[in-house]
């Protein structure tokens, strides 16, 4: 067996610990734990390497227990590693710069880890821990995993695809830079929080998708090719540089409140480009956005139908119903109702032109649609004499050719103020709100306290 002794030093002059070689292995031994350290080697390590339970040193065993920090740091020619049933720590930078390490593998009898087709996981496989730096194709996890640990999949520069558990709640820091392989992503419904530089430098990553995000990390997707953004309402907050991201051109954020950019740079570009063309947000929305932080970053903000229907343009006499028009239908009947009461009738065929109305009210319009969404377009028909602080609800039928039904949409929305002091919430839910008079003056209920129809609050 071939053993060596070489020093390791922590800081300039500072003697740390005795290396010494076992076999193809560099360790460092403690006498009193009788255990074992994988440790760097001064030469690199290369080929495949096997990390055995335990080692025998000047007649006494030791089990090995762990691998130190940055054991195999900037060993290009390893191809792969296999972790013995004893490991139980393994250290951090372990195998930053193994390029061509292809698989890491882990025994059976091992009680803290496990592997998967070559990628490290802790023993359950609730939390990814590691995958090889050359490992090459897609990657589909295992449906256990609830975590990727921060830099996991780190300058993964063969990685062309990945498939994420709907289990998946957690992604983070740096877990996906510099994959400069990928092209889209879909992140599961259960990812709440994506951290910093998570997808940093991912320079194919054209196409994401995330349905229910909140928070969006400090350059998340910094120099992604990204051309057009979908934003859930979800998202409450999106952090610096972000979408730094020079091709964005088009981005669509459906909350119906502005969420808080950390900075105004959370859209940035380059010196060439100073804006993002278009930001598509919800119709009642348009005002809110073009006061807040979004308007420097974008040359156009315009109002956009997400869902099937929507009511905008929300006063104490009149409204705006939109809705999507469906191919199939060739009739539709719109009923808007007070207090189960019916209170106007509408038939609109399938070219968006009111056939017959029992009130005498302003017609259909159409509303041109971004193409690269849909290829149709709005119907907006305009509600007019409505009652003031009021609740309405409407339906939409639509019935095919045969005179089947095979559209159908509802909701309700309320009626501001006449002063217009009140105004109905951006998603039309009905605000706690009423008219009182008192000593001949007209004042205004809300929530528990009374206002003047200035604004002022009377104490």
């Amino acid at each position: 067996m071939l053993i060596s002794i070489f020093t390791l030093v922590a800081s300039v002059g500072t003697l740390f610990a005795a290396a010494v070689q076992i076999g193809e292995l560099y360790y460092i031994l403690d006498n009193d734990a009788k255990t074992a350290e994988v440790t760097s080697n001064p030469d690199k390590y290369s080929g495949n390497i096997v990390i055995p339970a335990s080692v025998e040193y000047e007649t006494i065993t030791y089990s090995v227990t762990s691998i130190g920090n940055g054991a195999f740091g900037q060993c290009a020619s390893l191809t792969g590693v296999i972790i013995g049933n004893k490991v139980t720590n393994i250290g951090y930078k372990v195998f930053t710069g193994c390029t061509n390490l292809t698989a890491i593998q882990v025994d059976d009898d091992n009680i803290a880890y496990s592997s998967k087709d070559g990628i490290l996981y802790n023993k359950g496989q609730t939390r990814l821990l590691m995958c090889p730096r050359g490992w090459s194709g897609d990657c589909s996890l295992p449906e256990s995993v609830k975590t990727i640990a921060d830099s996991a999949f780190i300058e993964c520069s063969k990685l062309t695809a990945i498939q994420f558990p709907s289990t998946l709640d957690s992604i983070g820091k740096t877990a996906f830079r510099g994959c400069t392989g990928l092209t889209s992503i879909d992140l599961p419904d259960n990812l709440r929080v994506v951290y910093v530089w998570s997808f940093y430098g991912c320079t194919k990553l054209a196409s994401i998708n995330f349905k229910h995000l909140e928070v969006i990390g400090e350059q998340t997707f910094c120099y992604c090719p990204l051309t057009s953004l979908y934003i859930p309402e979800t998202v409450y907050k999106i952090w610096s540089k972000a979408f730094h991201c020079d091709k964005l051109s088009a981005v669509y954020c459906a909350a119906v409140n502005p969420p808080t950019l950390t900075n105004p740079d959370a859209f940035s570009f380059t010196e060439s480009k100073t804006q993002v063309d278009t930001l598509y947000v919800p119709f009642e929305s348009v005002s809110l956005y073009k006061e807040s932080d979004w308007s420097s970053r974008f040359a156009h903000i315009v109002g956009h139908l997400f869902g099937e229907t929507a009511v905008t343009d929300v006063t104490s006499s009149s409204a705006k119903l939109v809705w999507n028009p469906d191919t199939t239908v060739v009739q539709y009947t719109v009923k808007l109702f007070t207090s189960n009461t019916l209170f106007a009738t509408y038939v609109v065929d399938s070219a968006g032109h009111v056939v017959s109305s029992h009130r005498q009210m302003p017609g259909i319009q159409r509303m041109p649609m971004d193409t690269t969404v849909s290829t149709t377009d709005y119907y907006v028909i305009s509600l007019e004499d409505l009652t003031e602080d009021t609740e309405y609800s409407y339906t939409i039928d639509g019935t095919d050719a045969n005179g089947s039904l095979v559209y159908h949409e509802e909701g309700t929305f309320h009626t501001s103020v006449a002063d217009g002091f009140i105004t109905p919430t951006a998603d039309n839910t009905r605000r706690r709100v009423r008219k009182i008079i008192r000593n001949g003056q007209v004042l205004i209920l809300r929530n528990g306290k009374i206002y003047t129809t200035h604004g002022q609050e009377l104490k």
